[in-house]
C-alpha cells in the first residue's frame, strides 16, 4: 500500500540489471524504441521501485531515461541508479569451446539535483579514464563508441566483442578518492562461479570475490538458493537477482496485440528484494547486514499479520498550547527505535501508546503534559481507521526498569524466585504443547487436592459418628459382665428346675387343671352376668312396662258414648297385659333358676380342681421363678447383640477412617510434580534448544519448606518446638526438611496425629480446629522452579545486571506472542559489551517475528540491531535545542538516512537519521572519531 509518512527501511524489489536501447548489444530494435521501452519501465510490477540502468561502459542510455524522468514520467520507480557494465580481462570457462567474459556491474551515487554534472563527471573523470583495452597500442584511446567502432574495422559490436578495458585501471579509479565511496559493484555470478575448474583458478576467484560489493544473476528461480550457497563458502556477500534484460521480449510489461492493447505480462520477473532507503546508502546497507537486508523471493518477505501490526500513529492535540504536531509517524513492522536526548519525550511517546492500547503505565508522570492530548493508533490491516476502544488487539509492554524490579524483587525469604518462576512460566506457557502438559498436570493436582479436601470432610463426618457410636457402646455396659450375667442366668435356672421334681406329666396335669379352672370361671362370670340381666327384664316387665304402655294409650272425646268405648278398650288392654306380664315373670325365673345351678356346678368344679392343684403349687412358684429368670436371660442377650452390632458399626467405621486417601492423594500431587518438570524439561529442550537460545533451561520439583511449617504454626500453638510436640524424626527445632524419600512417611505420622482415637493432637490455637489442622498438613506447597543457565553461570548466582541481561534474552527468545511488543530502555545497567554481545542478537530474532517499538540510548541496540526505523524525539529547549512550533517533536527514518542542512534551524531537521543517531548515542562524529582514533582500530 502507498503511504506519504516514513517508516524507515522497507522491502522494495530492485531490478539492477535492465539494459537500454542505447546499450551496445540490445535487441529493443535501437533508439527509435525509448518510448516504447519508458512504457515499459512504467508499467513494471508495483514492487519494483528502483532500477539499475545498465549499459555497457557508457552513461548514454540512463541520461536518456532520466530526461524522461525530469518530464515527469516514472513516477512509479522511487529511484534509479546509473550502472556501468564493464568486461573485465578475466575469462571464466563457459564450455569447452567458448570462454566466457566476466561481467562487472559498476553502480553510481547519483545527486539528482545536479544531475547534468554529476552525468559529466562520470563520463570524463571515468569513463574517459580508461582506454578501450591494455595492449600498449590503445593506451592513447579511451573508451568511447568511436574508438571500439574504429578499432572494430568500423564495426562497433565488432570492437566492443574483441576488446576489454583493463581491469586494473577499473579498479584504480574505484579506488581513488573520487570514486571509492560513490560506487557499488556487482560481479556477473555465472561466469564468476564458472572460473574454477579443478581449482586451477581459485585465487583468481578469490580474488575478484574480495574486489566487489555483492553479485548479480539472471539464473532461474530454482537455482537461488544453490547459488548463494555457494558463494557462502567465500564469505557474507549476496546474490542479487535480476533479468538481465536486453529486449523486450523480456521487459514485455508494454507488449500490445494487433488492436494495439498492451497484453498481460509473461516473461518479467524480478526476485529482489532490499529492505532499505531507495538510495545509494540504503543499497550499502547490504554489505553490513547482507542476511536481514535482501531477500531472494518471489512473495513480500515481510510475512507478518497485519492486524498485528501498528501501521501509524498520530497525535491529537486540542490543548491550544502546540505540544504536539498532528502528523503521522509511520512505523516499521520490525525494530522502531525512539531515541533522543534526556527529557525529549521519548519514553513520553511509548508511555501514551501503551495507554492507548490499555496498558497499565507510568503515565501518571505526565499528567500536566498530556492533558487535552491523546494518540490515534491505525494498524496495517486497515490504516484508514484508528483504534477504538472495543478494539481487542493487545500489546506487550515491559517499562522502563521492569527487568530490573523483577531481579530485585523476585527472592523471598527461604523460598526460591517467585516472580522469575512466574515470569518464565508464563513465557513457556505460550507454546501449546506445554499449555497443555500444564493443564493436564493441573488437573490431576486439582483432583487429587480435592480428594484431600473430600477425605477432610468425610473424616469429620466419620470421626463424629465414631464417638456417637462410642458413647452408645458405653451406655450398653461391659460385655465381659454381661456374659457373665447370662452363665449366672442360666445356672440359676438349672439349679431351680432341678430342685422342683417338676415332671412332665406333673406339669401336664398343672397346666390342664390352671386351664381348666380358668374356662370355668369364665364360663361362671358370663353365666352370673346373664343372670344380672334376667333380674333386669324382669324389673322392667313388671314395673315399667305396664304404666309406659298404659300412659301411651290416650283419647279425648267430647262424645260420652265415644269416650266410654275408649275407656272400655283400655279396661280390656290393661287385663291382657296383666296375664302376659305374669306368665313372661314365671318364665324368666325360670331361667335364672337354671343357670344358677349351673353355677353351683362350676363352682363344685372349680372348688375340686382348686383341691387338686393344691399339691402341685409349690412346685409352680419355683416353675415361675423360672419363667423370670429366662426372660432376664432374654434380655441380656438381646443387649449383647446390640453390643455386638456396636462394636462392628465401630470396626466399619475405623476402617472407613483408615481407607481415607490422604497419604495417597498428597503422594499423588508429589508425583505429578516430578512427572511434569520432566516433561517440561523434554518440551522446553525440544522447542528452544540451547544452541538457539544459548540459554539452559531446566524446570525443578521443589517443596515450600516455609509454607509447610508456617501453615501448621498458624493452627497450633507453638510454646513448645514442633519437634517436641510431633518428633525429631518429623521436624528439626522448627524447621522442615523435605525429602522425596521419606515425605510422605512424615506426613502420614502428621495425619496420625490428628486423627487417632486416643491421645489426638488438640494443642490448638483458639478457635482452631483438627480440620484446620488437616488441611495444614496437606497442603500442597510443592511448585515448580526455573533454573536458567547461561554458559556454567546459574541465574541464582548472577549479578543483578547479569540476570537482567538473561530475563530479557528468554522473554525475547520464548515469548510466543506476536503482538507489538513495546520495551523502555531495555539497556539500563548494562555495560555496552554486554548489550553487543548477548542482547543483539536476541532482539534481532525478535523483530523478525513481531513488530517491537523501544525507547533506548544504547548505539549496540539501535544501530547493530539495525533498527528498520528510528524516532528521534526532543522537546523544545531542553539543552538549547529548538522545535519548529511544537514543545515535543520527532522526525522518524531508517538508519541510512543522511544529511545536513546548515540553513535549518529547527534541530531535528537540520541532519538526517544517520547523524542524529551518531550524535545522540555516540556523542557526535568527532567524539567517535576521537574514540576510534585513541582506540586504534585498524580495518
Amino acid at each position: 500500500m502507498e503511504h506519504k509518512y516514513n517508516k524507515g527501511s522497507e522491502w522494495r524489489k530492485w531490478d539492477l540489471h535492465i539494459h537500454t536501447p542505447y546499450s551496445i548489444y540490445q535487441n529493443y530494435g535501437g533508439t527509435g524504441s525509448f518510448d516504447k521501452f519508458i512504457d515499459a519501465l512504467e508499467r513494471l510490477p508495483k514492487d519494483v521501485k528502483v532500477i539499475g540502468i545498465t549499459d555497457y561502459y557508457f552513461i548514454d542510455g540512463y541520461e536518456k531515461v532520466m530526461e524522461y524522468r525530469q518530464k515527469g514520467r516514472l513516477s512509479n520507480i522511487d529511484k534509479i541508479f546509473p550502472i556501468l557494465e564493464f568486461r573485465i580481462d578475466t575469462f571464466g570457462s563457459g564450455n569447452e569451446n567458448k570462454l566466457q567474459k566476466i561481467n562487472l556491474h559498476i553502480l553510481f551515487d547519483i545527486d539528482e539535483d545536479n544531475l547534468k554534472e554529476e552525468i559529466k563527471t562520470i563520463r570524463e573523470e571515468f569513463i574517459s579514464q580508461i582506454p578501450i583495452s591494455s595492449i600498449d597500442k590503445h593506451k592513447t584511446k579511451m573508451l568511447s563508441i568511436d574508438n571500439f567502432t574504429t578499432e572494430g574495422g568500423n564495426d562497433l559490436q565488432k570492437g566492443f566483442s574483441d576488446l576489454v578495458p583493463p581491469t586494473a585501471k577499473v579498479f584504480e579509479l574505484l579506488n581513488c578518492e573520487t570514486w571509492k565511496n560513490k560506487t557499488f559493484t556487482f560481479l556477473g555470478y555465472k561466469e564468476w562461479s564458472n572460473l574454477e575448474k579443478n581449482n586451477q583458478l581459485k585465487p583468481l576467484k578469490e580474488d575478484l570475490y574480495n574486489r566487489v560489493n555483492a553479485f548479480l544473476s539472471a539464473t532461474q528461480r530454482e537455482t537461488f538458493l544453490n547459488c548463494q550457497k555457494w558463494l557462502n563458502e567465500y564469505g557474507n556477500k549476496k546474490f542479487l537477482h535480476s533479468g538481465d534484460i536486453h529486449d523486450f521480449s523480456f521487459l514485455d510489461t508494454a507488449n500490445t496485440n494487433e488492436n494495439g492493447d498492451i497484453v498481460q505480462s509473461t516473461n518479467y520477473y524480478c526476485d529482489t528484494w532490499i529492505k532499505a532507503d531507495t538510495t545509494f546508502d540504503g543499497l550499502k546497507q547490504i554489505i553490513c547486514e547482507p542476511e536481514d537486508r535482501v531477500k531472494i523471493q518471489i512473495d513480500h518477505p515481510d510475512d507478518k499479520k497485519g492486524y498485528n501490526i501498528i501501521e501509524k500513529i498520530k497525535f491529537v492535540d486540542t490543548s491550544g498550547q502546540d505540544k504536539f504536531p498532528c502528523e503521522e509517524i509511520g512505523l516499521s513492522s520490525g525494530l522502531n527505535a525512539i531515541i533522543g536526548g534526556k527529557s525529549s519525550g521519548k519514553s513520553l511517546l511509548l508511555h501514551l501508546i501503551a495507554s492507548e492500547m490499555g496498558n497499565k503505565t507510568d503515565i501518571k508522570n505526565y499528567e500536566q503534559v498530556i492533558k487535552n492530548t491523546s494518540i490515534e493508533i491505525y494498524y496495517k490491516d486497515d490504516p484508514t481507521r484508528k483504534r477504538t476502544k472495543d478494539d481487542a488487539r493487545i500489546i506487550e509492554f515491559l517499562p522502563q526498569l521492569h527487568i530490573e524490579n523483577l531481579v530485585r524483587n523476585q527472592e523471598y525469604k527461604n523460598t526460591t524466585y517467585r516472580s522469575l518462576n512466574e515470569f518464565i512460566e508464563n513465557l513457556i506457557k505460550q507454546d501449546e504443547r506445554i499449555k497443555a502438559i500444564f493443564e493436564e498436570s493441573n488437573n490431576i493436582i486439582t483432583e487429587a487436592i480435592s480428594n484431600i479436601e473430600s477425605a477432610i470432610t468425610e473424616w469429620g463426618k466419620l470421626d463424629t459418628q465414631l464417638n456417637t457410636a462410642k458413647e452408645e457402646r458405653t451406655k450398653l455396659g461391659d460385655k465381659k459382665a454381661i456374659e457373665n450375667e447370662i452363665d449366672r442366668i442360666i445356672g440359676k435356672i438349672n439349679e431351680l428346675t432341678k430342685n422342683a421334681g417338676w415332671t412332665p406329666e406333673e406339669k401336664t396335669l398343672y397346666d390342664k387343671l390352671i386351664a381348666d379352672n380358668q374356662t370355668q370361671e369364665v364360663k361362671k362370670k358370663i353365666l352370673e352376668q346373664t343372670n344380672e340381666e334376667y333380674s333386669r327384664l324382669e324389673n322392667y316387665i313388671i314395673n315399667q312396662i305396664n304404666n309406659d304402655i298404659c300412659s301411651a294409650i290416650r283419647f279425648t272425646s267430647e262424645n260420652e258414648a265415644v269416650n266410654g268405648v275408649f275407656t272400655g278398650f283400655k279396661d280390656l288392654l290393661n287385663k291382657s297385659l296383666t296375664e302376659i306380664i305374669t306368665s313372661s315373670s314365671a318364665q324368666i325365673k325360670e331361667k335364672i333358676q337354671k343357670n344358677i345351678e349351673l353355677i353351683d356346678a362350676i363352682t363344685a368344679n372349680i372348688t375340686a380342681n382348686t383341691d387338686a392343684l393344691k399339691p402341685l403349687m409349690e412346685k409352680n412358684a419355683i416353675q415361675t421363678e423360672v419363667v423370670k429368670l429366662e426372660q432376664l436371660k432374654k434380655e441380656e442377650e438381646k443387649r449383647l447383640t446390640t453390643i455386638a452390632e456396636k462394636d462392628q458399626q465401630i470396626k466399619q467405621l475405623r476402617e472407613s477412617i483408615a481407607n481415607l486417601n490422604f497419604v495417597t492423594n498428597s503422594k499423588a500431587i508429589e508425583n505429578s510434580y516430578y512427572n511434569l518438570s520432566d516433561l517440561l524439561n523434554a518440551a522446553i529442550a525440544d522447542k528452544w534448544s540451547i544452541e538457539t537460545t544459548k540459554l539452559d533451561i531446566r524446570a525443578k520439583t521443589v517443596f515450600n519448606n516455609t509454607v509447610f511449617v508456617n501453615s501448621i504454626s498458624d493452627i497450633i500453638n507453638m510454646k513448645s518446638y514442633l519437634s517436641n510436640q510431633f518428633g525429631a524424626d518429623i521436624f528439626n527445632t522448627n524447621e522442615y526438611e523435605y525429602r522425596k524419600e521419606n515425605h510422605c512417611k512424615k506426613i502420614a505420622k502428621l495425619v496420625q496425629f490428628a486423627i487417632k482415637e486416643d491421645e489426638r493432637f488438640l494443642n490448638f490455637k483458639q478457635g482452631k480446629t483438627t480440620k484446620e489442622f488437616l488441611l495444614a498438613i496437606l497442603k500442597n506447597c510443592f511448585a515448580i522452579e526455573y533454573d536458567i543457565k547461561k554458559g556454567s553461570d546459574s541465574i541464582h548466582t548472577m549479578s543483578e545486571g547479569k540476570k537482567g541481561i538473561v530475563i530479557l534474552q528468554l522473554y525475547l527468545s520464548l515469548s510466543q506472542a506476536d503482538c507489538p511488543i513495546l520495551i523502555d530502555q531495555p539497556e539500563d545497567n548494562l555495560d555496552n559489551r554486554t548489550v553487543y554481545q548477548d542482547l543483539n542478537d536476541y532482539i534481532k530474532q525478535c523483530k523478525r517475528k513481531r513488530q517491537i517499538i523501544m525507547v533506548s540510548h544504547n548505539a549496540n541496540l539501535v544501530v547493530n540491531t539495525d533498527a528498520e526505523n528510528i524516532i528521534v524525539a526532543n522537546q523544545t529547549g531542553e539543552n538549547g535545542s529548538e522545535n519548529r512550533k511544537y514543545r515535543f517533536e520527532y522526525v522518524n527514518g531508517s538508519l541510512e538516512n543522511t544529511y545536513t542542512n546548515s540553513k535549518e534551524t529547527a534541530i531535528l531537521y537540520k541532519q538526517g537519521i544517520r547523524e542524529h543517531v551518531c550524535e545522540i548515542l555516540e556523542g557526535g562524529v568527532d567524539a567517535f572519531k576521537k574514540r576510534e582514533d585513541k582506540y586504534h582500530i585498524k580495518n
